[in-house]
C-alpha cells in the first residue's frame, strides 16, 4: 500500500504514473490523447501561501498539473507579495491554471448569471495569473448547482457530464480515496484519469483533517506575521513570538 498524504508519498505515486507509462496533461487539453493519460488537478482551497515544499517535489518528478485558484478566498490574496511569488512559481514551473469558483455563495444566481460570472472571474484570474485560464471547478457547490450540468462558453467544466465522461475520476477528499486509490483505478483499463489532489493534505502530518486544517490555519498564521513584520514599521524589534 503506498504511504499516501506525505510529501514523499505524492512523490512515489507521481513516480510509478510515470514508470508505468502515463502522459501527465492539463485538463485544458482534454482534447489530445497520447494513450495513457492522466490529468492532474489541484483545488486549492486555503493553502496557496505553504505550496513551496509540494511544488518542489512536482519540480524533482518533472510533473506538471492545473493549478486552480479561488479569487474569493478568504485565506489568501493573489495581489498579495506572498500570492505574486507563489503563482509566478506555478506558472514559472510549467503548469496551468485553473479557476476554483466558490459554488455556495453563489447559490441564488440564475443559470446565465451563474455562467456570467464564472466567464467573469476567469477573465479577472488570467490578469492576476499573467496565463491563460481555460477551466474551472466548483467549490461546494449545491446539488442544484451540479444539477444544470453548466457549460460556460470558453472554459472546460471539470464536472461537466458530457466532456468528462471518459475520464475516470479519483479524488482524496478529505483524505479519502474516492472511488478508489489511484493505483487500483488506473490498473482497471481505463486509459484517461482525472486525478484530483488537495496539497493541503500531503503538505501538513496531522492524523485527521481537522487536525491537517488546523495546521494550515497556523501556518497562514505564521505568514502574515512574517508579513507585517517585514513591512509594518509599529512592529519594529519584534519577533514572529509576539504576533502568533
Amino acid at each position: 500500500m503506498a504511504d499516501y498524504y506525505t510529501l514523499p508519498g505524492y512523490r512515489a505515486l507521481l513516480d510509478r504514473v510515470r514508470a508505468e507509462g502515463w502522459s501527465l496533461r492539463g485538463l485544458a487539453d482534454l482534447a489530445y490523447s497520447g494513450g495513457r493519460d492522466l490529468y492532474i488537478r489541484h483545488d486549492i482551497d486555503a493553502e496557496l501561501y505553504l505550496l513551496d515544499p509540494f511544488l518542489d517535489v512536482e519540480e524533482s518528478a518533472g510533473a506538471t498539473a492545473t493549478y486552480f485558484l479561488m479569487p474569493e478566498s478568504t485565506f489568501y490574496n493573489l495581489h498579495s507579495p506572498e500570492g505574486r511569488s507563489i503563482i509566478s512559481r506555478i506558472r514559472d514551473g510549467g503548469h496551468a491554471f485553473g479557476l476554483h469558483f466558490f459554488g455556495e455563495v453563489h447559490s441564488a444566481l440564475s443559470p446565465d448569471q451563474l455562467a456570467h460570472e464564472i466567464v467573469r472571474q476567469a477573465e479577472s484570474l488570467e490578469s492576476s495569473v499573467g496565463a491563460p485560464v481555460g477551466v474551472f471547478s466548483f467549490h461546494q457547490p449545491t446539488r442544484s448547482m451540479l444539477g444544470l450540468d453548466l457549460e460556460v462558453p470558453g472554459l472546460v467544466n471539470t464536472y461537466h457530464e458530457a466532456t468528462m465522461r471518459d475520464l475516470s475520476y479519483v479524488s482524496d477528499t478529505n483524505m479519502v480515496w474516492q472511488p478508489a486509490p489511484p493505483d487500483e483505478v488506473m490498473a482497471s483499463g481505463t486509459s484517461r484519469v482525472q486525478m484530483l489532489v488537495h496539497p493541503l493534505w500531503w503538505i501538513m502530518d496531522g492524523a485527521t483533517p481537522a487536525a491537517r486544517w488546523r495546521q494550515v490555519v497556523q501556518g497562514l498564521s505564521a505568514t502574515h506575521a512574517r508579513h507585517l513584520l517585514k513591512r509594518e514599521r509599529a512592529l519594529a524589534g519584534l519577533d514572529e513570538a509576539h504576533l502568533t
